[in-house]
């Protein structure tokens, strides 16, 4: 069986160049490498209009078409770390992620390989030469914790690509992400209703594209609704739990004054981090200090009283980021999608109401 770099091998010692049929058609060069190969996961419409151009420009489809129905087209999952501490594999916002993936590319008759690519252990160019010996027909990237200049390594590839959890906003590439207006308007909702008006914000230490722009979005939103976001308390703090309890200690050691009436968390990692601290010292229940957080981490259920936290149903993103680069590689579609994934409320116990 010929793999994909033999393949394309083939077809650049022909008259007619995939890279020519590609361009011309609007489609991937993988797609036109899999539609050459007889690859069930390329639609009939498209391959018929790779072979209708390739007669069109002299050439015989037969010389090209290699049929191989032996095996399913692979997608790579690509986990892009850069410290680890946003993306964990034992995390269970990862964990639910990939039962996604695995669901999904199933259901979509592909094969699925999981890759892990640590920025400060290993070269990009060994993470090519992973790609290219599975000759995946897409790739699937978890973007949590990449700047936007990173994108470039992957389309250098020519592999079609979607990037996860994150929203890449001002490059022309196919996302899946959280909409982090949506999140903090409804955090800050729930608040208002409740009667809180100043609210204190426990950011991640660690930036990245979701939690700058939740950053952004809460003073947006805060002003739109006459809320204050109290400067004085906007606490950097590690995404890391224990971490964030610990700093959380050394921030109390200092702290004098009264605390805002509610806490926004970027995680919720964070936010039961910090809400431990604050209990050792007596401070949360004693103020009444209300916290939402954002994850749907289980260890949030265990917590006394259980943490009100933002739910995104990570399987979903998955579903979406797999249908999306379904359509990426069968149809060869022209323009980029943007898809944006709300937050839901779950109320449990640390939001409490200041008019009862």
């Amino acid at each position: 069986m010929l793999t994909f770099k033999e393949k394309g091998e083939i077809l650049k010692s022909m008259k007619i160049k995939s890279k020519d049929i590609a361009r011309n058609l609007g489609l991937s060069t993988t797609t036109v490498s899999m539609a050459l190969s007889g690859k069930k996961n390329i639609s009939q419409q498209t391959r018929e209009r790779i072979f209708d151009y390739i007669e069109r420009n002299g050439g015989d489809v037969r010389q090209y078409y290699h049929p191989d129905e032996t095996e399913r087209a692979t997608i790579c999952l690509v986990c892009y770390r850069k410290n680890g501490k946003v993306l964990n594999e034992a995390s269970p916002f990862f964990m639910c992620l990939l039962e996604g993936f695995q669901k999904e590319a199933l259901k979509v008759d592909y094969h699925l390989v999981t890759l892990w690519y640590d920025e400060l252990s290993a070269g990009f160019k060994y993470l090519v030469s992973q790609i290219n010996a599975l000759s995946p027909a897409g790739l699937v990237v978890i973007a949590t914790e990449m700047n936007p200049e990173d994108t470039e390594l992957f389309e250098d590839t020519g592999i079609p690509t979607v990037y996860i959890d994150n929203s890449f906003q001002d490059i022309d590439v196919d996302t899946v992400s959280i909409n982090n207006r949506k999140v903090v308007e409804v955090a800050l909702n729930t608040f208002k209703k409740n009667g809180h008006e100043r609210i204190g914000y426990l950011r991640s230490s660690i930036e990245t594209d979701a939690f700058l722009a939740r950053s952004q979005w809460l003073r947006v939103e805060a002003e739109r609704k006459e809320m204050t976001i109290d400067s004085d308390y906007i606490i950097s703090l590690s995404p890391v739990m224990q971490e964030a309890m610990e700093e959380m200690r050394e921030y109390l050691k200092g702290h004098k004054g009264s605390f805002p009436s509610a806490f926004f968390a970027d995680t919720d990692q964070i936010a039961i981090g910090a809400i431990k601290a604050l209990q050792e010292v007596n401070a949360f229940a004693e103020k009444e200090i209300s916290v939402i957080g954002f994850e749907n981490h289980p260890m949030g259920e265990m917590l006394d009283p259980p943490l009100s936290t933002l739910n995104i149903v990570k399987q979903d993103m998955a579903a979406m980021a797999i249908n999306c680069l379904k359509k990426r590689i069968e149809k060869g579609i022209e323009n980029h999608m943007a898809i944006y994934i709300s937050a839901t409320y779950v109320e449990r116990g640390t939001v409490y109401n200041r008019a009862k």
